[in-house]
């Protein structure tokens, strides 16, 4: 009986937690259906031990518990990513990048961007930062966008863990179709001749 009073406690005051963050939260949200919201809020409040216990694996619960803050100064790595980030330091080594050639463009977008006229998210951001690498044979690039120029910066090698990996002949087709750039071949010839920047 008293452990039944207790998982009663606990469930009740992490329930009031819940509750409390998700209005918070609520009042800077600006969607329309606020209704929704709500019912949503009240659903993952009152239904926390499952979506908690039943949805989340115990490898992802173990990783965001342990490794949540495993990578990059200040991000948090929900999911598996953080423990990944750990087992990747341990396997491949803190140098797994070294003899990588990687490239950062900062570029303002214009309004004949392919990524900015497909996306309807893109259309608000002003610059993109896309990050190419090359590191043996494999290629591997990722992209980001921001409506305030961001700071040219050497990527992480979690920010470098997190790119996709592709030939050379798909980066290509990327660059060019989806992204809009027009100087490909001379990134990928600086990328084999590891130039730094343009």
């Amino acid at each position: 009986m008293k452990i039944l009073i207790f998982i009663l406690l606990v469930y009740v005051v992490v329930t009031t937690h819940k509750l409390f963050i998700y209005n918070e939260m609520r009042k800077n949200w600006a969607l329309s259906s606020k209704t929704e919201i709500l019912r949503k809020i009240l659903i993952y409040s009152l239904l926390w031990p499952y979506y908690t216990f039943a949805i989340n694996s115990p490898l992802t619960l173990f990783s965001e518990t342990f490794f949540k803050h495993y990578g990059d100064k200040g991000s948090i790595y929900l999911g598996n990513k953080g423990l990944y980030n750990f087992l990747r330091d341990i396997f491949y080594g803190k140098e797994r990048y070294k003899d990588a050639s990687i490239i950062v463009l900062i570029k303002e977008l214009d309004e004949s961007c392919p990524i900015r006229q497909d996306d309807y998210l893109a259309k608000d951001m002003r610059y993109m930062e896309l990050i190419l690498g090359k590191q043996r044979d494999s290629y591997f690039y990722t992209l980001s966008m921001s409506q305030e120029k961001p700071e040219k910066r050497t990527p992480s090698r979690y920010t470098l863990d997190q790119c996709y990996r592709l030939s050379k002949e798909e980066l290509y087709d990327e660059l060019t179709n989806n992204v809009g750039m027009d100087n490909v071949e001379q990134l990928l010839s600086n990328l084999s001749n590891k130039i730094p920047s343009l």
